[in-house]
């Protein structure tokens, strides 16, 4: 490791971050090994960390139905927002292939795209559904998150033997096979995975509807609240995508 000099070292520390390399860069009397060393141990660290991360989450599905096989994760995109449809999605994980689930806020557009892509080709089964703006003023967005939630079952081409739903509701006739988890998304890898493709779907029908209705923002806000979204509704009115029961009370 001696005859290395520094730049290489680094690079290495940026490619090939193992356990062996840091032993290596422990034993160099070098400064700057010691400083790179350092830096390599922090990295692993964290790379453990997201690696035990992951395998709790995989592992609290197994925890919480431990005789069932075939679990489903069940979660949603969209109950804030003042325009565009509610999305639920249902994913069947296949616990042999785990899939580095991480965070939908940590990641840009093209991350959550990519391990959306992944969960779908990775995952045994997985289904949509979506639930329009007419329906959320109708029945409320809770009754629709509960709609999106069976839509979504229903749409899986296996039937599970247990459901994981994010949140503490559980839809009429699933009370015996689901348990609802609150901040499942931070719990269970296919309630987490079910939520990258909830947002995945919601994001694409929300640039598709930014078309349609250009001057509110929609490819940017995706339909929430933000304040630029208000005074587009001020300036142009509601469209037929708005939630008119998010916007009572206003005058527009």
């Amino acid at each position: 490791m001696a005859e290395k000099s520094l730049k290489e070292l680094e690079e290495m520390v940026k490619t090939v971050p193992d356990k062996m390399l840091l032993g290596l860069l422990k034993s160099d009397e070098r400064k700057g090994a010691k400083k790179l060393a350092e830096k390599l141990e922090k990295k692993l660290n964290k790379i453990e960390a997201e690696r035990k991360r992951i395998e709790d989450m995989y592992l609290f599905q197994k925890v919480i139905a431990p005789d069932k096989k075939v679990i489903a994760g069940v979660d949603e995109a969209g109950r804030g927002p003042l325009a565009g449809p509610l999305v639920g999605a249902a994913v069947i994980l296949n616990d042999e292939e785990y899939i580095s689930l991480a965070d939908s806020k940590t990641l840009n557009k093209k991350e959550r795209e990519d391990l959306c892509r992944e969960i779908i080709e990775k995952s045994l089964s997985y289904g949509v559904g979506v639930v329009n703006v007419k329906v959320i003023d109708n029945v409320n967005i809770l009754n629709a998150n509960k709609i999106a939630f069976v839509k979504a079952l229903k749409n899986l081409d296996m039937d599970p033997e247990h459901i994981l739903l994010d949140g503490n509701q559980i839809p009429e006739n699933y009370q015996d096979k689901a348990d609802a988890v609150v901040k499942g998304d931070k719990k269970a890898a296919s309630i987490a995975a079910a939520g990258i493709i909830a947002k995945v779907t919601r994001d694409n029908i929300m640039y598709k509807l930014d078309k349609l209705y250009p001057g509110y923002g929609f490819c940017d806000n995706k339909g929430y609240p933000t304040k630029n979204h208000y005074i587009a509704i001020k300036n142009y009115g509601i469209t037929p995508v708005h939630r008119e029961s998010f916007l009572k009370g206003r005058n527009y």
